[in-house]
């Protein structure tokens, strides 16, 4: 049989070689530096959106968040008056050796004036600057009885806002102000609510206009005193901010006084220092413990007591702050009152109330009649036993809110009882 050739047989294809196909070095660079660039060109483009649409999508989602609820909370119950060392029975002392039981000399001043200069760093944290950006820009104000800057205090962080608090009756007019922080970082802020009693006005400073997480962690809110213990005359007290109207002024000092201020609706404190000032005075006033005891306020007072410093005690703005913080209005009546005492009430009749000293022009109380002697008893069928019951029992109303306000009126020397139906107004902007 003859032989059939090679490639013939079944198993032929096994015995071929696979060339290699030659490599275009050429077209591979230029496929590999084609891909890096489309890479690159993609890259740029997220990232250019990235830059420009990331803000406003996360500004977006942010007004879709709903701020948290502001709570300010108190600090340790803490007396503000230093307690004084009880002199042994029968043991004569004089009076430097009874208040001082040791001697003190020029080492002990030093110590106590460190000690206040590291108290005043802690508490700059707290402190903020707030102007108009004409006033500071243009220097208006300058040789005029108004300064160019306010001091205030950083009240709260609510998740989407740093919340700030400040007398603003002298801050002109504007949607828009400029908040500088200890840190020396500016931010535009907003006003947020205004308490036409006080012109004390929170403001907002958005947490996206600060640089970094780091600058608001810096940022520290301050921490309110308790506000039942009382703040007395002769209490240690720091004054912070602009106590003698120029920012970054600072005083040292005691309450001298504490009375009430005559007001609608409401029972303030007013505390007078033995500070003296010359511009009207903004800030925060801190007892010893760093907690805020005071926000500096002007203008409260006439003739020679205007020269001292003044602030509206915490204690009874608080529930007002909180309430501004929180975006609410003030509810408002227009009622100027006092609690109709023991003795008024055994000796001349008087009903258990609220005796009406002053009813405000085109109040909702004026409105509906309510007038200057009549004795409020009751709302919605709460009986008040003093002053300081319907200024808590307002305050957790609604403005626009209608309440049936029960009044005894003397009539002929007998007291007569009319219910009134009035609708809660507001005295917040």
């Amino acid at each position: 049989m003859p032989n059939k050739r090679r490639e013939d047989t079944p198993q032929s294809f096994i015995l071929e070689q696979i060339k290699d196909r030659p490599v275009d070095r050429k077209k591979l660079v230029q496929k590999t530096l084609g891909t890096l660039a489309l890479a690159f060109f993609f890259g740029l483009v997220a990232s250019l959106a990235f830059w420009i649409v990331g803000p406003l999508a996360s500004r977006l989602m942010s007004q879709s968040r709903e701020p948290e609820l502001v709570y300010l909370e108190e600090g340790e119950a803490v007396e503000n008056l230093p307690q004084t060392t009880e002199p042994v029975l029968g043991e004569s002392l004089a009076p430097e050796e009874a208040l001082w039981p040791e001697k003190l000399d020029l080492a002990h001043q030093r110590q106590l004036y460190g000690a206040l200069s590291a108290f005043v760093e802690e508490r700059k944290a707290s402190l903020v600057e707030i102007y108009h950006p004409e006033a500071h820009s243009s220097g208006l104000h300058l040789g005029e009885e108004k300064p160019a800057g306010h001091s205030g205090i950083v009240l709260a962080n609510n998740g989407l806002e740093l919340l700030l608090l400040a007398d603003t009756s002298l801050l002109e007019e504007s949607g828009l102000y400029i908040a500088r922080f200890s840190t020396g970082e500016e931010a535009p802020a907003t006003r947020k609510k205004t308490d036409n009693q006080t012109q004390l006005s929170v403001l907002a400073v958005n947490l996206e206009d600060l640089d970094s997480q780091s600058l608001v962690d810096r940022i520290v809110p301050v921490e309110w005193a308790n506000s039942h213990i009382p703040v007395l005359p002769g209490t240690p007290v720091v004054a912070l901010g602009s106590p003698l109207g120029m920012v970054g002024s600072l005083g040292y000092g005691v309450v001298s006084y504490r009375e009430d201020l005559a007001m609608a609706d409401t029972a303030l404190s007013y505390l007078i220092m033995d500070i003296h000032v010359g511009l009207p005075p903004t800030g925060a006033l801190f007892n010893l413990q760093g907690q805020l005891l005071g926000i500096l306020t002007h203008g409260k007072k006439t003739g020679d007591l205007r020269q001292f410093l003044g602030a509206y005690g915490i204690a009874e703005i608080k529930k007002r702050v909180e309430a501004l913080a929180n975006g609410k209005n003030l509810p408002y009546l227009g009622i100027r009152g006092e609690s109709v005492s023991k003795q008024a009430n055994r000796m001349q009749g008087v009903p258990e109330g609220v005796f009406v000293s002053h009813v405000d022009m085109e109040s909702p109380a004026m409105l509906v009649g309510i007038q200057k002697g009549d004795v409020l008893v009751a709302a919605d069928g709460k009986p008040f036993a003093s002053w300081e019951e319907y200024v808590a029992w307002l305050l957790e109303q609604n403005p626009g809110q209608e309440v049936e306000l029960t009044v005894q009126r003397q009539v002929q020397g007998v007291y007569r009882g009319l219910s009134l139906s009035v609708e809660i107004g507001t005295n917040s902007y």
